[in-house]
């Protein structure tokens, strides 16, 4: 979810040791970015912090960008354990790596072929 501006994600950069990521520190960073750019990273923040309320209301979600509502499905994606969030500090960069989601979608559909084969037979 942070690699989606290159501003955001520069400054993410900054706040993201090894093993988490200061969001206190990550905020104060982008306190003059745009509201959807604040609600992209209380998200993110909530994904992280369960324990938290999430200041993103599903109503916000709808009046805010398309890009957002992407950003919202990978973020669940990446809570299911279907994404990782792979982080490169030397690059600078943030990816998403979908082998695993890729991975399950691919057994699914041999799954539902083999059903469909076998299914006429019983």
């Amino acid at each position: 979810m942070l690699s989606h501006d290159p501003e955001v994600c520069a400054a993410a950069c900054w706040h993201i040791p090894v093993d988490c990521i200061g969001f206190t520190g990550l905020k104060r960073a982008i306190r003059d970015f745009d509201d959807c750019t604040h609600q992209v990273v209380d998200i993110a923040h909530n994904l992280f912090s369960r324990n938290r309320p999430c200041k993103a209301t599903p109503l916000s979600h709808l009046a805010a960008r398309l890009s957002l509502h992407e950003l919202i499905y990978n973020a669940y994606y990446i809570d299911a354990g279907e994404y990782q969030v792979v982080i490169e500090a030397q690059k600078g960069e943030i990816t998403l790596d979908d082998r695993p989601y890729r991975e399950r979608k691919r057994i699914y559909q041999q799954l539902e072929h083999m059903e469909r084969a076998i299914a006429p037979q019983i």
